[in-house]
This record gives structure tokens, C-alpha cells and sequence, in this order.
């Protein structure tokens, strides 16, 4: 079953060499109140995607920073479970892992957000209904 999450990334994202392509390991986390322990809290997430190199590595590197907003969505989740700075830390990874929304923390030149379209009622051209047609062979 696949998992979908928007976050906010805590860093950019860091690039490695992979066999035939770049990749990047991105994680953040998203802040939720813990009833129990009666404070905030958060559930972290990591994720790597893979880019081709040119264009697409481009637009990752350029996009994938600290602040971005981002929707990732991958096949399935691996829970990591390590000894962080503060104590156990739990991360949960989602395997196979692709980008679908993106949205960079930085300005980008020459882009521009395009307005939301109006939708305006739809109204019938015709007062009836259009007649049957008995010549249709279904």
C-alpha cells in the first residue's frame, strides 16, 4: 500500500553519487500534540529520491532546500529506530521513494505563481433533454 506525506525539510537536502544517477536524502518532520505527554511533539521522516544528472538534478538541487515544502510518497514505510543526541530517536522511511509536489523555500527567477481559475456555474444550453436516439446499435 503506498504512503504519501507533505513536510517541511528541516535541511536541504543532502546529494550523494548513486550507480547511474545523483540521489537525495531529504528528511522533516511533522509536529503533532501528544496527548499523553501533554506537549508537542514530532514524527520524523526520511526519504531518498533519484535524479538523473542535467536538468533534473538541476531542479532538485535548486528546489530541495531547507524550508521547501515537499510531498513525497513512496511503496511502503521502514522504521529506523537509533540512538540520537537526545535518546532514542524513532525515523520513519519510505521506501522507493518520489517526489510529487514541491514548492522551494528560496525565490526562483522567472517563475511565477499562475492565478487560481474561476469556475463558474454551469448552465444547460438547452430547456430539455436531448431526445433519444433509437438508432444507436447497443
Amino acid at each position: 500500500m503506498a504512503h504519501t506525506i507533505t513536510l517541511k525539510l528541516q535541511q536541504a537536502a543532502r546529494e550523494f553519487a548513486a550507480t547511474d544517477a545523483i540521489g537525495f536524502s531529504l528528511r522533516g518532520g511533522v509536529k503533532y500534540y501528544d496527548r499523553q505527554l501533554k506537549t508537542q511533539a514530532f514524527t520524523n521522516y526520511q526519504a531518498v529520491v533519484f535524479a538523473k544528472a542535467g536538468k533534473q538534478a538541476d531542479f532538485y538541487r535548486e528546489t530541495l532546500n531547507e524550508g521547501a515544502i515537499v510531498e513525497i510518497f513512496g511503496d511502503s514505510i521502514k522504521i529506523d529506530i537509533y540512538e540520537g543526541k537526545n535518546g532514542q530517536a524513532i525515523v520513519l522511511e519510505l521506501n522507493n521513494a518520489k517526489l510529487g509536489f514541491v514548492e522551494s523555500a528560496k525565490p526562483t527567477q522567472g517563475l511565477q505563481r499562475l492565478p487560481q481559475p474561476v469556475i463558474l456555474p454551469r448552465q444547460r444550453s438547452h430547456p430539455s433533454p436531448i431526445p433519444f436516439d433509437d438508432g444507436i446499435p447497443f
